[in-house]
């Protein structure tokens, strides 16, 4: 269900925990943050090779008690942080292999939600988020522009919540199922009204 109700001050994050998400990115912009005396909480969902060195450097930017980890989340305590979350936040990157991450589950159920949305350019998300409409985007291993766009969202409650509607308009635009499920059926009962002859082999 969605709500324009903006908790205060949490930023989220989930996924697994390798090289193309930019994990480290965000806790990047997390120190510039507590620099600039921003009030925060970052909350980081998810395990993989990267565990131990994104808490070495959230010890070495002695941000312990402004970033927590959670480890694996189920698909409802994803849910569940979403809801409770000012923000979602996905730094990821492009890879010099051209990996990059595509239009993830998170995405849609943030803009279901209400919970607005700041990712990079590096992913697919741009092709449903649009900069100030329905989300922020910021360049990917940008930890300045991604710590001042998250600055902006996080003291603005009127941009978060117009965030947040637009958000919630492109998901029943886009991601609504049933919606979807009549468009696709509408394509197929129209595909087998096509004469036969059409498909059948020419003889020789």
């Amino acid at each position: 269900s969605f709500d324009t109700i903006q908790p205060d001050d949490v930023i989220f994050t989930a996924g697994r925990l390798e090289p193309k998400k930019g994990i480290d990115t965000l806790i990047r912009a997390c120190s510039l943050l507590k620099k600039r005396c921003v009030r925060f909480t970052c909350v980081i969902a998810g395990t993989g090779p990267l565990l131990h060195k994104l808490r070495q450097l959230v010890e070495k930017l002695e941000l312990e008690r402004n970033i927590v980890f959670v480890g694996w989340q189920s698909q409802e305590e994803i849910r569940s942080y979403l809801m409770d979350a000012s923000v979602l936040a996905l730094p990821s990157r492009r890879l010099r292999n051209g990996d990059s991450d595509g239009i993830a589950n998170i995405i849609v159920e943030a803009l279901a939600l209400g919970t607005p949305i700041v990712t990079t350019t590096a992913s697919s998300a741009n092709e449903v988020i649009v900069d100030t409409v329905n989300g922020l985007l910021v360049p990917p291993d940008n930890p300045d522009r991604l710590a001042e766009t998250l600055a902006a969202a996080l003291t603005s409650k009127e941009l978060l919540i117009r965030l947040a509607k637009a958000g919630r308009k492109t998901a029943e635009e886009l991601f609504d199922g049933s919606k979807n499920i009549q468009e696709l059926e509408a394509f197929f009962a129209q595909a087998l009204k096509a004469p036969l002859q059409a498909h059948r082999p020419k003889s020789t």
